[in-house]
């Protein structure tokens, strides 16, 4: 009796903590070392969604996978491992050049550099719109870079830079954290789409990147704006891919994994595929 009136209040309790915050209670499934994932917004509960979108199984530190699917943004870092670690060139040759002045470092200085084109080694990252699909009334979907914050756990600091390459060789769409360019904020994205960003940190660590995600949405004559604000992390250098989410977050998994699992939802596109 004792035992079952436990039970019933640990179900009861994890019903309601659960139901009040998703991605609160969302468990930390592990960092991603090599896959193609997008930061990718949906819409749900009547707002958009930004989330991590996992394009193909996903390759986490210390050999676990993650299936296609859909994750908080919690629930999975990014791992930029030590060989992306490079030396900015003192010559003015390639990431020496002054156009690169956005990264945040001087020539001779190292910075560790995540390129938007594929290799089995390392992550494939991107920003993508593809769930609100082509024909549901979205304009365009504007990202704002807001802020990059490292984790307690980390004594240093970073700058964190995305862009692209135009056919020409040209730098387009960038956005940094770097003083001195404020205009370089923001991207937008067509809806229904995805496509791949180069991304830089000029330092070692667990940073929080956080970005607004915002678009408006025609349905007959009404056209109605949202927004949406989320943070996705980084694990820069392979020390930091062995860390842990805080600890009273593992506690909290300890107490409700598999109690609170049952009552964690996706109403865009079901359950979210376990770990293997």
């Amino acid at each position: 009796m004792k035992f079952y009136f436990l039970a019933k209040v640990l179900f009861v309790t994890a019903a309601v903590f659960c139901s009040s915050s998703n991605k609160l209670n969302a468990q930390f499934l592990g960092t991603m070392t090599a896959g193609h994932a997008d930061i990718g917004v949906g819409f749900a509960n009547n707002n958009l969604e930004p989330h991590i979108h996992a394009d193909t199984v996903l390759s986490l530190f210390g050999g676990g996978t993650l299936q296609v699917g859909e994750y908080e943004s919690n629930q999975v870092w990014f791992g930029i491992g030590d060989s992306l670690r490079q030396t900015r060139p003192t010559n003015g040759t390639g990431y020496g050049e002054s156009r690169f002045n956005f990264l945040g470092v001087n020539p001779g200085q190292d910075f560790w550099l995540l390129p938007g084109t594929f290799a089995s080694d390392r992550p494939f990252l991107g920003f993508g719109t593809a769930e609100l699909g082509t024909t549901n009334g979205w304009g365009p979907v504007t990202f704002t870079l807001n802020s990059i914050t490292a984790k307690p756990t980390t004594s240093g600091s970073s700058q964190f830079s995305a862009w692209q390459f135009s056919g020409d060789g040209s730098i387009e769409n960038m956005i940094t954290t770097t003083s001195g360019f404020p205009s370089n904020k923001s991207f937008s994205l067509a809806a229904g789409f995805h496509n791949h960003w180069n991304m830089a940190f000029t330092g070692q660590g667990i940073f929080e990147v956080a970005f607004t995600v915002s678009a408006s949405r025609t349905q007959g004559t009404t056209t109605t704006p949202f927004s949406a604000t989320e943070s996705f992390t980084f694990a820069v250098g392979n020390a930091n891919f062995t860390a842990v989410p805080e600890p009273s977050s593992l506690a909290l998994i300890a107490t409700l994994s598999g109690v609170g699992a049952a009552w964690r939802y996706r109403k865009r596109l079901g359950s979210k595929v376990p770990r293997s």
